[in-house]
């Protein structure tokens, strides 16, 4: 739905005419979990001003505005006044806001309506120019014709998986299994390193395949940590990658070799962020993890098409269903 549409409907219904401060119980758990959450609640509403809290903890170590920049409708606030209406939603699940948000405001939006809305705010998200001014240098400084971006993430995820698969439905066709049912039966088994190994090598085959075709091809990649990166980088020498054939990292490098906390490294906020939209200025992502939020928000900011196969979250497919494409569609 365009811009003017949204003006239109706008005028029908008074409801999305009313300038009210309300309380949004707000987003939580990863940096992309709540840049989800806050275009959700953005999508959802029309004039409303929301304050919601943010909170910092391990999964985020870092404020809102270290990461985004003022914007008129969003307020990050750990207070609510008596007169604010509250809005309780689930602190990052699009397609669990939406209703939710409908439901405490008694507006009624229809399902295209609110997914092309939260495209919209997906890719408007207020990221601090510097950000987005460092994320596109660097894209121009690789001179590529075709940048593949590579999202690992495994710091705090192997277990979970391992763990998980045990659970998902043994079939190549539920949105709900990350892998086949041979590879299933890997992962409850195998160690760390056996599923970093099989991984790598089966991105690196997909990789080396789309390079026959892409000339001038380069490969970027954003991981957990340096062994993480150095050990996928090895793994794609094997393929014929050279060391010309790799992007050089964002200029947050030196974060990677930071001691991390647990199982979770030790960056700043805004180290995220710039590597969220270094990843959108790719050409195509591929991840490792269907379950990772940090890469879909990439393909969403920057209409950029996922290599490794379609995610397992609802949100993604409740998006096809409603408007016949998926977020990260450039026509969307």
């Amino acid at each position: 739905m365009s811009e003017i549409a949204l003006q239109d409907q706008a005028t029908r219904d008074p409801s999305w005419h009313t300038p009210q401060d309300i309380w949004w119980s707000g987003p939580a758990y990863g940096l992309g979990n709540r840049l989800l959450a806050v275009a959700s609640a953005l999508a959802c509403t029309r004039d409303e001003i929301i304050h919601f809290p943010w909170l910092i903890n391990p999964p985020c170590p870092g404020r809102y505005q270290d990461v985004l920049a003022p914007h008129a409708r969003l307020v990050c606030t750990d207070s609510r006044q008596e007169d604010w209406p509250a809005v309780d939603t689930s602190p990052w699940d699009p397609s669990l806001i939406y209703p939710a948000f409908c439901q405490a405001r008694t507006t009624t939006l229809p399902p295209d309506a609110f997914w092309t809305g939260f495209v919209h705010a997906v890719r408007s998200l207020p990221f601090h120019d510097h950000l987005i001014a460092a994320a596109t240098g660097w894209r121009v400084a690789q001179a590529s014709p075709y940048l593949v971006g590579v999202h690992i993430r495994r710091t705090d995820r192997i277990n979970h998986v391992k763990l998980g698969l045990v659970r998902f439905e043994r079939s190549w066709h539920s949105k709900d299994n990350e892998l086949p049912p041979l590879q299933t039966a890997l992962y409850t088994r195998a160690t760390p390193e056996t599923v970093a190994r099989v991984e790598n090598t089966a991105i690196w085959a997909m990789i080396a395949l789309r390079r026959i075709f892409r000339k001038g091809l380069k490969v970027a990649v954003f991981a957990d940590d340096t062994v993480q990166r150095d050990a996928f980088i090895a793994a794609g020498r094997r393929f014929g990658f050279r060391p010309s054939d790799f992007a050089d990292p964002p200029a947050n490098a030196a974060a990677r070799s930071r001691p991390r906390v647990g199982k979770r490294r030790e960056t700043g906020l805004s180290d995220a962020a710039l590597e969220i939209l270094c990843l959108s200025k790719c050409d195509a992502i591929v991840q490792n993890n269907r379950a990772s939020s940090f890469s879909l928000v990439a393909a969403i900011v920057g209409a950029k098409p996922i290599l490794s196969g379609t995610t397992r979250y609802t949100f993604w497919h409740d998006c096809v269903a409603a408007t016949g494409r998926a977020p990260n569609d450039p026509n969307l």
